[in-house]
C-alpha cells in the first residue's frame, strides 16, 4: 500500500519554526519584548508621536487625568509611574511604552491587527536583554528621569498581569529609543495569519491577554470570521 506523501512545508511553516527556535534561544528571564505591527515602527512613545507635542501639554493632560480619574478609580497610594500606567491603560497618550517578558505575547501584538490589503507590511518584535541598571524604582517621578528606564508596575489592571507587562519611560518622548543592545526579529507579512492561528492554538489570544468580556468577544469574533473551530456548548 502506497504511503501518503507529506505536504511540503510552506514559507509560513518555516517562519513559525524559526520563531520557535528564536524563543528557545531566549534562556534568561531578563529578556523583554515589544511586538509592533510594522517593521518600520520605531520605539517612540505615543505622546511623542504628535506633531504638536510639548512637555507642558503632556503634563497638563496628565494632571487632568489625575484630578478627574478619581471619579471612577481609586488612585490613592499609587505612585506617579503607576498613575501613568493606569492612564495609558485607558488610552491616554503617555511617555511610556509597553513591553512584555513573553515572546509569545509580543508575537501576538505584532500580528493581531488585520492587514491593510493595499499595504501589508512585515511585522517585528523588539527584544532586549536587560540588566539591573536598566530599571528604576516605581517611586521615581516619571518627569524627573533623565534617561530611558524600565520598571515593573503594580498590577493596576488584570491586563498587565495577563500580558506579563512592564514599561519603559522615555524622558524625550519624541526621540526613538536607539540602544545598540536592542535587536529586532522580523515576522513576514505572508505569515501573519498562520502565526495568529498558531498562537491561538497555544492559548495566546485576545481572551488570554485582555481578560474581560471585550477580550472574549474579540476572540470569538475572530474565530467566527476566520472559520476557526469553536467549542460546542450544550
Amino acid at each position: 500500500m502506497a504511503k501518503k506523501s507529506k505536504s511540503k512545508p510552506t514559507p509560513a511553516h518555516d517562519a513559525w519554526r524559526n520563531f520557535l527556535l528564536f524563543c528557545e534561544h531566549q534562556e534568561t528571564s531578563q529578556q523583554v519584548y515589544r511586538g509592533v505591527g510594522s517593521v518600520d515602527y520605531t520605539l517612540v512613545s505615543k505622546v511623542g508621536r504628535s506633531a504638536s507635542y510639548s512637555e507642558q501639554k503632556e503634563r497638563n493632560v496628565f494632571r487632568l487625568f489625575e484630578a478627574r480619574s478619581q471619579l471612577y478609580h481609586s488612585i490613592q497610594g499609587l505612585s506617579n509611574l503607576d498613575k501613568l500606567v493606569l492612564a495609558q491603560h485607558h488610552g491616554l497618550p503617555t511617555r511610556l511604552l509597553d513591553w512584555t517578558t513573553s515572546p509569545l505575547a509580543a508575537a501576538y501584538f505584532a500580528v493581531a491587527d488585520e492587514p491593510d490589503p493595499k499595504h501589508n507590511e512585515d511585522m517585528a518584535i523588539y527584544h532586549l536583554r536587560t540588566k539591573a541598571a536598566d530599571y528604576t524604582s516605581k517611586a521615581t517621578d516619571a518627569f524627573s528621569i533623565k534617561e530611558v528606564k524600565l520598571f515593573l508596575p503594580n498590577f493596576v489592571s488584570p491586563r498587565i498581569a495577563a500580558q506579563s507587562g512592564l514599561f519603559s519611560v522615555h524622558p524625550e518622548p519624541t526621540k526613538a529609543w536607539d540602544d545598540p543592545r536592542i535587536k529586532k526579529y522580523t515576522i513576514t507579512a505572508a505569515s501573519r495569519m498562520f502565526f495568529r492561528r498558531k498562537l491561538h492554538y497555544l492559548g495566546i489570544n485576545a481572551f488570554r491577554l485582555f481578560p474581560n468580556l471585550d477580550g472574549l468577544a474579540r476572540t470569538l469574533r475572530w474565530q467566527y470570521e476566520r472559520g476557526i473551530e469553536l467549542w460546542h456548548v450544550s
